[in-house]
């Protein structure tokens, strides 16, 4: 059955060793999507899409199988770490990413873990461009305000978002709100 074939890709990762990592990358996605597909095992397929994520951070199917299943099963730092990791590799901000995180936290009622997550993962993301760290700071400020009725914190990621983007116009006016 379908764990026969998780074995099967399992052993041949083991026998590949650091030999093709382009290979071990393909055969952790197939194992992923197995995990997730057939056997229903979140947790495994997410252990599974953050092996591909560690070969190739920008690994498009990796980044939003870390996401969906890291959000069914709470593992809110996860998404965190896929969703800033990505940005960071990529240079820029996905806004399907964070519509898909958004969806997640609005669907499994994730909003408090999410928000300080992703915060806690932009703060000690060193890769992340200025304009990509200000716009994640920003989104993390409307999350605060939104849906965690913190204005206080949402106001400290504003501030945060004026020091990596100084002068942008939009968040200005968002702090004086």
């Amino acid at each position: 059955g379908w764990t026969t074939a998780v074995d099967a890709y399992r052993d041949g990762i083991t026998s590949l060793g650091d030999s093709n990592r382009r290979r071990t990358g393909e055969l952790r996605m197939s194992e992923a999507r197995t995990l997730e597909d057939r056997l229903t095992d979140n947790e495994g397929a997410l252990a599974a899409y953050t092996a591909v994520l560690a070969l190739d951070a920008r690994q498009p199917d990796a980044v939003r199988g870390a996401l969906r299943t890291a959000a069914r099963v709470g593992r809110w730092d996860a998404v965190a770490s896929a969703l800033v990791n990505a940005t960071s590799a990529d240079g820029e901000v996905d806004e399907q990413l964070i519509g898909l995180v958004e969806a997640d936290a609005e669907a499994h009622a994730g909003w408090d873990a999410l928000t300080l997550a992703v915060e806690a993962a932009t703060q000690a993301s060193t890769g992340l461009t200025p304009v990509a760290r200000a716009y994640l700071e920003g989104r993390v400020a409307a999350w605060h305000r939104d849906h965690r009725g913190d204005d206080v914190a949402a106001r400290a990621a504003l501030e945060r978002t004026r020091a990596s983007e100084p002068g942008h116009l939009e968040r200005l006016t968002q702090l004086t709100q």
